[in-house]
């Protein structure tokens, strides 16, 4: 109210230099510490504050040019910080994500994980490539022997290995019975009625969604029943998407044909059309079996390693590189050889090994 505005106690004695709550105007300008008129008045009323000293006009425009050097200053920061970024300035943070050290670090870091990576796999092929090389000699070499009672003198931690892998041979042959006599090793056809069934019988099952139209399926078909030939770790049904539109629904099968692997009755992985098996783009449907061998194992659904090539076993292997070597050295040709008999070593001319004969 404005008995309140009037009142002593709100108020500021005169000549103090602060403003009384009750003048709005004077909160607006600056208070004067020589105890003067503030700065921003005009005693005079002419606009050149002619009732200001000298010395404090002289201070007056002293702080004024000071102000107005630390704001241009800011501005400058404001504009260096803000509009020049991407245009005239780099960004050298290699801490901050807009930093161009920063992206130079991270690309970094990236090819490198990228080149371990690719070392791990090149070892692990590498390893795999050697493993077969070496089962391929011994099987080549000597038949297999399971147990081995004439050798006394082996070693305790060669008999340990003997005794696993005799194990394993032996888990191995009971798991392809019981793979039998639930009919792995077939591609069969399942109907909706009895696909849950079917499905949840063994661990592992491949299931194709396929259109008795379509080409591609028929493709599919070709290859999948290769793939149950070779490997009864797991069941291989074809299911007509047709005639199954409950499970095609409910697992979401948008095109044809599709291959869903099951693991325990449980959907984990899902190959749609032909979609990564084919290494030259322009030919989507001409790709080897090896090449959905290696989906299905890497979705676990089947064991497979891919055979290792010649050049492999040249890199991998050591008597791979030396029948290159010596390869190489079979197919030298001497005639390709740049030799001049003409000019001898001595610098006699005309001389030829042959008449190096003692007379």
């Amino acid at each position: 109210s404005n008995a309140a505005l009037n009142c002593p106690a709100l108020s500021m004695p005169a000549g103090s230099g602060q403003h009384t709550v009750g003048n709005k105007a004077a909160i607006f300008a600056p208070a004067n510490p020589l105890g003067g008129p503030p700065f921003g008045g005009d005693p005079g009323g002419d606009g050149n504050n002619t009732g200001l000293s000298e010395e404090q006009n002289t201070i007056k425009e002293a702080m004024n040019a000071e102000v107005d050097k630390r704001m241009n200053r800011a501005l400058d920061d404001l504009k260096t910080k803000y509009l020049d970024r991407g245009q005239r300035s780099v960004e050298t943070s290699a801490s901050a994500p807009t930093g161009a050290a920063y992206r130079a670090e991270e690309a970094r870091r990236a090819r490198d994980e990228r080149r371990e990576a690719e070392l791990a796999a090149l070892a692990e092929r590498g390893a795999q490539v050697r493993a077969q090389q070496s089962t391929t000699t011994h099987d080549e070499s000597r038949p297999e022997v399971e147990e081995d009672d004439s050798d006394d003198d082996e070693d305790a931690e060669l008999a340990a290995i003997r005794a696993a892998r005799v194990r394993a041979i032996k888990a191995e042959r009971e798991q392809r019975a019981e793979n039998a006599r639930r009919r792995h090793g077939r591609y069969e056809e399942v109907a909706q009625d009895d696909f849950l069934a079917e499905v949840c019988k063994s661990r592992h099952t491949v299931v194709h969604f396929y259109h008795a139209d379509f080409e591609r399926c028929k493709l599919m078909d070709v290859r999948l029943d290769e793939c149950a030939k070779r490997h009864v770790e797991a069941r291989f049904f074809k299911l007509n998407a047709a005639k199954a539109p409950f499970f095609v629904a409910k697992l979401r099968v948008r095109v044809i044909p599709t291959v869903v692997v099951f693991r325990d009755g449980v959907a984990t992985a899902r190959l749609v059309g032909f979609d990564g098996l084919s290494s030259d783009a322009s030919k989507p449907d001409e790709w080897p079996l090896s090449a959905l061998r290696a989906w299905l194992a890497e979705a676990g659904a089947v064991e497979y390693e891919p055979e290792a090539t010649q050049a492999e076993i040249e890199t991998f292997t050591l008597a791979g590189a030396r029948a290159k070597m010596m390869r190489g050295l079979h197919n030298l040709d001497l005639d390709d050889l740049d030799v001049d008999y003409e000019d001898d070593i001595d610098g006699a001319p005309g001389h030829r090994p042959e008449d190096d004969v003692e007379e």
